[in-house]
């Protein structure tokens, strides 16, 4: 029996249109009353996940979020970070120079907004990118001491980034996890940050074992919480290699995947 169901939100939870349908909202809802706990896993800030997380009614105790790819456990009522990882200074202006050596945009996440000396023309046509509060400010002066960052973009338009992945220095994928949760961005986290150590993380403090696990998502970032999972599924609209990767491939997040999923296995 399944007792805890992690789920990817954009491109998997919600639709196109950045939305929960109600027949996804449903089924979640039914599964939270058969004992199945239910972790939003993503590459979003908390404060971008709490709407989501009132709809489905899961503003409790005892119920966590995974946010910034895993880099921050939340605990959805209290919102008190049970684990987080932060880049250091040096770590920030590493990746800082290299954007510029590479000119492409970045910007540096907190726990509560982004930092970016310039926003770029493609932010504000991006759904991916609605609602995310970003403060303009010179990164030069920043007190990376007192302002945590736990995630960094590369930001720009589809194709550079398809280049510019091309383009890393090597020592870059030593030292950091780097992914892509949506066409515009390389995101980075620090080495061994990632949704399934996080998730792992929730399992031992709910005692849940990973084959007690279903894991839901669509893009490369969710690769290991797949892997980890003893379900592990991929979107109908996911990657190619991360449908070879999953036990399972279900319907789009146009489609009520998530819900087909949790109908089907829990229900």
């Amino acid at each position: 029996m399944y007792k805890l169901v992690a789920i990817d939100i954009d491109g998997t939870l919600v639709n196109d249109n950045k939305e929960l349908t109600q027949k996804t909202i449903n089924a979640i809802k039914e599964a939270k009353e058969n004992d199945v706990k239910i972790v939003l896993s993503s590459a979003r800030a908390f404060v971008k996940i709490r709407d989501y997380l009132k709809e489905l009614n899961l503003i409790e105790e005892n119920q966590y979020t995974i946010t910034f790819n895993g880099a921050v456990v939340v605990e959805n009522k209290s919102e008190k970070v049970l684990f987080s990882n932060e880049f250091t200074s040096e770590e920030i202006y590493e990746l800082i120079d290299i954007s510029r050596k590479l000119y492409t945009n970045i910007f540096l996440y907190t726990m509560n907004s982004a930092y970016a000396e310039e926003v770029p023309s493609i932010i504000k046509d991006s759904k991916n990118f609605k609602n995310t509060k970003i403060e303009n400010v010179k990164f030069s002066d920043i007190n990376f001491r007192n302002n945590a960052i736990y995630k960094i973009l590369f930001i720009d338009d589809y194709d550079k980034i398809l280049k510019l992945r091309k383009q890393l220095p090597q020592r870059l994928f030593q030292k950091y996890e780097i992914t892509s949760s949506i066409p515009e961005c390389i995101e980075f986290v620090n080495k061994g940050i990632t949704k399934s150590n996080a998730l792992n993380f929730i399992c031992e403090k709910c005692n849940v074992n990973n084959t007690e696990v279903i894991a839901i998502g669509d893009g490369d970032n969710d690769l290991q919480m797949i892997n980890f999972a003893g379900l592990g599924v991929a979107m109908g609209n996911a990657t190619t290699y991360l449908k070879e990767q999953s036990d399972y491939v279900t319907l789009s997040n146009n489609e009520d995947g998530v819900a087909k999923v949790i109908e089907e296995f829990i229900l």
